[in-house]
């Protein structure tokens, strides 16, 4: 590669070697391919640990792949629970990187195991609790489609259910009560069952847990508009639940339920909105449902410091602050080689945490790298406080959304 002086510069490309994954229980058999086919691909053999809930059809995709002509020994799975077995498979000395999708308290456990044992790369993408804003001038009956299912599909039980809902005031009831009828004909039923439109929560002991969320909310001043209590129906099946919430600091808005319910929170104006969107714990993931472009976060160019739609500079799938958002610490997804080199037209970032309020956002393509003196493609994003963040984060995930409805 080129340099500034007669030194010769390679970039070699190297598989990790043997990559450990964990996946969860939400989605065995798609989150076993999403870690396996990028590790794979880069050359890289891999120890797979999916879910004690959830073992057999990992363990089914592994004979599939074997049936198939992989070599032996590429696709290994191991079966156990976190606590001892993930634990020993992530400070392996063997294990040359970690990528796990779980809880943020498991994620947790898993760096300091590895600090613990030997620094390694990770993947971590951890919990979620991602808010969906309706505005007055939105379409309300594909609102409330659109909101409902993101909750009915598998019971909520995904890090990037729209479990916040954050909707102008002046629309709440109409758009409560279009989500309540979805959620009453909403089928229960076994997930084999294709004319099932709901599904049941994983276990007894998650059951329990949401219900208790939920009980807790309650008694902080919050009220259960529709359900709030486990299905009078064989299985572990939870009322679908919709959740009228006040205070920001209840149960069911700083914990991520991991079940079937919904929040709801009324606002203002736009800028309560942000701020209510913003979370002080997670992200991940944002819906934004209008008619109006300028309100997707950064089309509007007469509101100073927005992000730009179009622009080159868009949010990293990076970590946030460490000391304010732990969900995401996820790079490329999966294993890819060290030092692989990027396509030409792909964009040469990096970061670097100042604080809690503050990040450098190195864009080394960007067309206006240079508009500020002695900055060498480097542009300051800061300072970096909450409303500014969420909308540069709704941004990635939301302007197709916004597309659609209108």
């Amino acid at each position: 590669m080129p340099t500034d002086d007669s030194n010769l510069g390679m970039i070699m490309t190297e598989p990790y070697g043997v990559v450990g994954a964990i996946t969860p229980w939400n989605f065995p058999v798609s989150m076993a391919a999403w870690k396996l086919g990028p590790a794979l691909a880069a050359g890289n053999a891999v120890v797979l640990k999916p879910s004690e809930m959830t073992p057999f059809s990992t363990v089914y995709l592994a004979e599939l792949a074997i049936r198939a002509g992989l070599p032996a020994g590429l696709i290994n799975v191991v079966l156990g629970d976190g606590p001892v077995t993930g634990t020993a498979m992530t400070g392996h000395p063997d294990i040359a990187k970690v990528s796990f999708t779980g809880s943020t308290g498991a994620g947790t456990a898993i760096m300091a195991n590895v600090a613990r044992t030997g620094i390694k790369p990770m993947t971590l993408e951890l919990g979620g609790k991602s808010p969906q804003l309706v505005f007055a001038d939105a379409d309300l009956d594909n609102a409330a489609a659109a909101i409902a299912q993101s909750m009915l599909s598998n019971a909520g039980q995904a890090c990037v259910a729209g479990s916040r809902l954050i909707v102008e005031e002046c629309i709440a009831a109409p758009l409560a009560e279009a989500i309540v009828t979805r959620m009453e004909a909403a089928k229960p039923g076994p997930t084999w069952d294709e004319t099932s439109e709901y599904s049941p929560i994983i276990s007894k002991r998650q059951l329990n847990r949401i219900h208790g969320i939920v009980e807790a909310a309650v008694e902080a001043g919050g009220e259960c508009l529709f359900g709030g209590a486990q299905m009078d129906a064989p299985g572990y099946f939870y009322q679908p639940t919709l959740m009228a919430v006040r205070d920001s600091s209840s149960p069911a808005i700083t914990e991520e339920i991991f079940g079937p319910v919904l929040t709801m929170q009324t606002f203002a104006d736009e800028e309560e909105a942000l701020a209510l969107a913003d979370h002080p714990t997670y992200g991940l993931a944002a819906g934004l449902f209008t008619r109006d472009l300028s309100r997707a976060p950064g089309a509007d160019a007469k509101t100073p410091g927005r992000n730009r739609l179009g622009q080159p500079l868009q949010p990293l799938s990076r970590p946030h602050p460490a000391d304010r958002r732990l969900q995401a610490l996820r790079h490329r997804q999966g294993s890819w080689p060290r030092g692989l080199p990027r396509q030409p037209q792909e964009q040469e970032r990096a970061h670097q945490p100042l604080g809690e309020s503050n990040e450098i956002l190195f864009d080394r393509t960007h067309p206006r790298r240079r508009d500020r003196p002695g900055s060498d493609g480097c542009r300051l994003a800061g300072p970096f406080h909450r409303r500014q963040a969420f909308r540069l984060h709704v941004n990635r995930y939301v302007f197709s959304l916004v597309l659609r409805l209108l």
